[in-house]
């Protein structure tokens, strides 16, 4: 479950990635299990959501970790880097966020 306050180390990202609608329902479901297989039991995972605009053809990847050690950890991980890229290939940004306001 994602985690908002201010008062906590935690790591927030933002991953954009375009996905044109014809291939939408079938990337969401791709992606969704591999989060499901790689990141979900990785240490220092918090929270994975997924949110598609059809306007946009845009799928945000909102994803939280215990640290920032944790979340690069991810990235250095040879095991999944094959199936890792085949998603973040598409990546078209990636924006790491602290909160500074939560109520």
């Amino acid at each position: 479950m994602a985690i908002i306050d201010r008062f906590r180390n935690i790591t927030t990202t933002f991953e954009y990635f375009e996905v044109p609608k014809s291939i939408s329902s079938d990337f969401i479901k791709e992606f969704s299990q591999f989060i499901e297989e790689s990141l979900k039991a990785r240490p220092g995972v918090i929270s994975f959501n997924l949110h598609y605009s059809e306007e946009e053809e845009t799928l945000v990847n909102y994803g939280q970790w215990k640290s920032v050690e944790a979340y690069e950890a991810f990235f250095e991980d040879k095991d999944i880097e094959q199936k890792r890229n085949q998603f973040y290939g598409r990546l078209k940004k990636v924006t790491k966020t602290k909160v500074v306001f939560a109520k």
